[in-house]
């Protein structure tokens, strides 16, 4: 059964700059390498669940006055909320690309490199303090972390925030130890 949290999703600024969030280093948590993986995420995480994996669109608007579509989603793993993500779509590339218009419970990573040979950037990985307003989107009682990079496509950059619950990034640096 799906979570029934009431998620909190990033303001356009905290999208747009991550100052003040905690840097993450190799040395600051073992979680660095799950977070810097550049692969998809929904494959990865369909690699380590039991059940299965589920993106679920809970908002897709465009914003006229500010030119651009804003996209929020709860990626379940195993029926329980692990990831949370908005993504900011320029009303350019809404142009150029239509379909991103109406991805609805679609991956976008898989959309963009499946169907537009989109590049994605270098991530900026940060650590949530514990008092964060984001770590209420999980259910365990620790603070979540963030990466944010951009989709280089033709026509302008996507960009797409993701927050990760402590007990997925422990499953995703689990798995990247047992296939090496």
């Amino acid at each position: 059964m799906p979570s029934t949290i009431n998620h909190v999703y990033p303001t356009l600024t905290e999208l747009q700059s991550v100052d003040g969030w905690l840097e993450i280093t190799e040395q600051s948590t073992p979680f660095a390498k799950a977070l810097g993986h550049k692969g998809l995420l929904t494959e990865e995480l369909k690699r380590i669940a039991k059940i299965g994996v589920k993106v679920e669109c809970i908002s897709q608007e465009y914003d006229e006055s500010k030119k651009y579509q804003r996209r929020d989603v709860v990626i379940l793993v195993d029926d329980v909320a692990r990831v949370i993500a908005s993504t900011i779509i320029p009303s350019k590339i809404l142009e150029c690309y239509p379909a991103l218009l109406n991805l609805g419970d679609n991956p976008i990573g898989e959309h963009l490199e499946n169907n537009y040979d989109a590049i994605r950037s270098e991530p900026v990985v940060k650590m949530l303090a514990k008092e964060n307003r984001f770590n209420s989107n999980f259910e365990e009682d620790t603070a979540c972390c963030l990466r944010k990079y951009n989709y280089l496509l033709e026509h302008g950059d996507i960009i797409i925030v993701e927050l990760f619950s402590t007990e997925i990034l422990m499953m995703l640096s689990k798995s990247s130890k047992a296939r090496r």
